[in-house]
């Protein structure tokens, strides 16, 4: 994660900062998505290619704020926002159909988080270690033709509700530039996951012509539960969202952070 303006430990007899931050999240580990692009090169010779879907991976902005209770320990509170980055896949058939997906994610984060560090004039070394607890919403988008019938459709699905829990861990350095301002480098490690509660077809169109408001609930909501039964015996209705099975989806990264700090 390379952050611009984000925390860092605090030293000397002042004891509460704040930081601005912004930041870039390298991927940590990928979500078997089931994502995969697949090429006919004729009637008879296909190819297919796994795409990994990292939903942690993207810019970060925030703000923190810090308190020394001793020279070498203190605690931080920081809030940040995730704008994840697109991750797309495509399928080309032979007879000319197609159906191109893509998945990103939004997330706000709490990070309340313990400050180890030591108290040298200039360069300090530190530690933090805390937890992660995120609100967010993974968005899809998919376009999709049928050839034969000569229609072209695009759909969006937003999944949410829920939060997202894990822990985060850094290690890092900062540098005094005077009383007031520090630079600081660190290398982060983020594990989180997610469970969305419920998803929402939010766009359904056909030939350009939105027919969103034309669909059974049951076709545009559906809610994510732990187990379900369906047969002949059971009533369906139309009129309230499906079951889908409860899906964890990883936003873990790792990466290099680069800011400046304020103290009071």
């Amino acid at each position: 994660m390379i952050t611009i303006f984000s925390t860092s430990t605090f030293f000397g007899q002042q004891k509460m900062y704040v930081s601005l931050n912004g930041s870039y999240n390298f991927n940590g580990m990928s979500n078997d998505y089931g994502a995969n692009n697949y090429t006919d090169i004729s009637s008879v010779t296909s190819t297919e290619e796994k795409v990994n879907v990292s939903l942690g991976k993207g810019i970060n902005i925030g703000a923190a704020f810090g308190y020394k209770f001793h020279k070498n320990i203190g605690a931080e509170l920081g809030i940040s926002y995730l704008l994840g980055s697109k991750t797309s896949w495509e399928k080309k058939y032979f007879g000319g159909d197609y159906y191109n997906e893509n998945v990103s994610s939004k997330m706000l984060q709490v990070k309340p988080t313990l400050v180890l560090s030591t108290s040298f004039e200039k360069i300090n070394p530190y530690a933090k270690l805390g937890a992660i607890i995120g609100s967010g919403s993974i968005t899809e988008n998919i376009d999709r033709s049928d050839i034969g019938a000569g229609d072209v459709y695009n759909d969006k699905y937003v999944k949410d509700g829920g939060l997202a829990f894990g822990y985060a861990a850094s290690l890092g350095t900062t540098y005094k530039i005077n009383t007031k301002f520090s630079l600081f480098a660190e290398i982060n490690l983020n594990s989180l996951a997610y469970k969305p509660t419920k998803g929402t077809k939010t766009v359904s169109t056909k030939n350009g012509v939105d027919n969103l408001s034309s669909l059974l609930i049951s076709d545009k909501e559906f809610e994510y539960v732990d187990t379900y039964q369906y047969g002949s015996t059971i009533p369906y209705n139309p009129d309230a969202p499906r079951k889908e099975l409860t899906t964890t989806f990883e936003y873990s990264s790792i990466g290099l952070t680069i800011g400046l700090l304020y103290h009071f």
